[in-house]
């Protein structure tokens, strides 16, 4: 049930050592291709990284995604700039949704680091990956196969609901 896979999702940290296919690359990306966009759009972009070299120095770039480094791959997504910015964040966030519940229901752990557009590290990101200038960035999202187990615990708050009949 789907419920269950959102429920279970936790934010994965550390990884083994084990690959992740292509296939289940691909797999993930494509659930990211599905996300909901403004007019259906799909103004994102991904930049796919499993080199174990360039994970290391996005690390570096990002102290709040040190786990870089240890990730089987990470997507840099982001966007154009020059699109309706407010809706391509959106978009993009829907996007990584998708992904981590994707690569939550293949076993594959995974976290979303936010990196600001026209963010210091943003840019170095971009740069470092020799994307267009004109791409900027919303989130790293790290994947692999968990090392550790986080809990689950009830979120629902019905305080935060106002329910308007």
């Amino acid at each position: 049930m789907l419920l269950d896979v959102i429920k279970e999702r936790r934010s994965i940290r550390k990884y083994t050592d084990q690959k992740v296919s292509e296939d289940q690359i691909r797999e993930i990306l494509e659930a990211a291709f599905w996300a909901p966009t403004a007019v259906n759009r799909q103004e994102w972009r991904f930049a796919v990284v499993e080199d174990r070299e360039t994970l290391k120095k996005l690390a570096e770039i990002n102290p709040n995604a040190g786990m870089t480094a240890g990730a089987a791959f990470s997507v840099i997504v982001g966007y154009q700039e020059g699109v309706n910015d407010r809706f391509a964040q959106v978009d993009c966030g829907a996007a990584i949704q998708n992904m981590l519940l994707q690569a939550k229901s293949m076993g594959i752990g995974s976290v979303w680091c936010a990196l600001m557009p026209g963010s210091e590290n943003g840019v170095k990101t971009a740069e470092l990956l020799g994307m267009p200038e004109d791409f900027r960035t919303v989130a790293t999202v790290q994947f692999g196969y968990p090392a550790e187990e986080r809990t689950v615990e009830d979120r629902y708050d019905e305080n935060k609901v106002k329910f308007i009949r």
